[in-house]
């Protein structure tokens, strides 16, 4: 939904043409106009309009019969600055195990959606309401309220806006665009969800875009490297549509359009034309995907499930969108001209990556990690022959390091010694009783629709 926001005119095309939802009771309020919106994939066998979807529709997208569940495999909250100069997408694992507002206690995220949905359509029935699509329509509006509540208060950020797109949304999608380009580091064989795919890079459209995006089984991480797979393809999708004029192509276009009014659904105060302005100056590189951290598997009374401590998740975000009191002009050069290389001089594990994925989110694209040959006292930005005003726009992105000029630096390059003491962005927090999960995985850096990243 984002990148077609950038053509005003498939926005004018689509206005009227697809289903919209009510759900968002309150919009957020960020102080600086940015624009918050959650992005929903669903596994529904039933069309934005509530119709059950026939089987041989069914056959085609390789997704069983219809059993009257429903689930929230992709939950993605973006953020968009006022002035559309980059967006910043945070992946919400699934598993993720959080507070649920209201009644239902704490569960994993793609609960949610279902349990409330589930809870108003009993209610509904036992108020008389026999016509099932309308009351699949009706509760579905429940859970989308739920959802939202649930990520506004994970997150720490209110959501504006609202996006859901079903199996056969995707399905047509990635057929009307020709493709995405993706690429795998090793050869998958998974019959769970039809992935049978070589090492390398390929384009995926239909049913194999689906079985990319789905498999879990089989995977290092499972559904983590899932999440990284659904941010590789939303990268390489971005950039074939930034990149390639997609969008100027009237019959492409055309195509988009017809493709996603049966299999989408909007909150209806959004508007679209504003919108697309305001997405107008993005590019690939300013397209970052990002995942919440979490602090490993661990049993609870839902199953298994991805431990998450809410209070460094909505640290995390905060972090990556960046200060609110951060001026409006910055000075000095752009990020992205900055070559940066984070060290951690700490001792503690991680360190380095999850400061690197903070900058990431930030604009900064020639980043480079690793361990520092010893440990440092304070931590503070170094930096080589020319490098000075770009040591002083990173000091300022990680909360006003110290900075001195290090002959050892490469001209024009800045390095950031990360010591015990740091407790700016991306900092890594105070560890917390985990003797009940798994260890937590490697922090991952950011997917960014600059290029085609090759995933597990």
């Amino acid at each position: 939904m984002l990148v077609l926001a950038l053509s005003g005119t498939a926005w004018a095309a689509l206005s009227g043409s697809f289903a919209t939802s009510g759900a968002l009771s309150k919009k957020g309020t960020a102080a600086d106009g940015a624009t918050d919106v959650l992005l929903v994939g669903t596994d529904s066998r039933n069309d934005a309009q509530g119709n059950p979807l026939s089987r041989d529709v069914l056959a085609q997208l390789d997704a069983g019969s219809a059993d009257g569940e429903l689930n929230t495999d992709s939950m993605i909250l973006v953020r968009v600055p006022n002035d559309g100069s980059r967006a910043v997408a945070f992946s919400l694992p699934r598993d993720s195990y959080v507070s649920i507002p209201g009644q239902f206690g704490k569960g994993k995220l793609n609960s949610v959606y279902p349990g409330a949905k589930a809870m108003e359509a009993q209610r509904l029935v036992a108020g008389g309401d026999a016509d099932p699509r309308d009351v699949d329509v009706r509760s579905s509006e429940a859970g989308r309220s739920a959802l939202i509540e649930t990520v506004q208060e994970l997150s720490g950020i209110g959501v504006d806006h609202y996006a859901e797109i079903n199996l056969l949304g995707f399905f047509n999608l990635t057929n009307a665009i020709g493709g995405v380009d993706v690429c795998l580091k090793s050869a998958v064989d998974d019959d769970f969800s039809g992935a049978h795919f070589a090492a390398g890079p390929r384009s995926v459209a239909g049913h194999d875009a689906l079985a990319f995006v789905r498999q879990r089984h089989g995977l290092p991480l499972g559904d983590l490297d899932r999440v990284r797979r659904q941010q590789a393809f939303l990268a390489g999708l971005s950039h074939k549509l930034l990149s390639a004029g997609t969008l100027a192509d009237p019959v492409t276009l055309s195509r988009l359009l017809d493709s996603v009014k049966q299999s989408v659904v909007l909150d209806g105060d959004w508007d679209l034309l504003g919108f697309a302005q305001q997405m107008q100056g993005v590019s690939g590189g300013q397209v970052t995907f990002m995942t919440i951290p979490t602090e490993g598997g661990v049993s609870t009374a839902a199953g298994d499930a991805l431990k998450v401590d809410e209070n460094e998740v909505r640290q995390f975000v905060g972090d990556a969108i960046g200060p609110k009191d951060a001026p409006v002009v910055a000075t000095g050069p752009a990020p992205s001209a900055i070559p940066v290389d984070v060290r951690n001089a700490s001792g503690t594990g991680g360190a380095a990556a999850r400061v690197v994925q903070i900058l990431g989110a930030q604009g900064y694209t020639q980043l480079r990690s690793g361990n520092a040959d010893e440990q440092a006292p304070t931590s503070a930005v170094v930096f080589g022959p020319g490098g000075d005003a770009g040591a002083d726009v990173v000091a300022r992105a990680l909360g006003g390091l110290p900075t001195r000029p290090d002959s050892s630096v490469p001209a024009n390059t800045v390095r950031v010694l990360l010591a015990s003491d740091y407790r700016g962005p991306g900092a890594v927090p105070v560890a917390s009783d985990a003797a009940d999960s798994a260890p937590p995985p490697p922090p991952q850096p950011p997917i960014t629709a600059d290029g085609i990243p090759c995933v597990n």
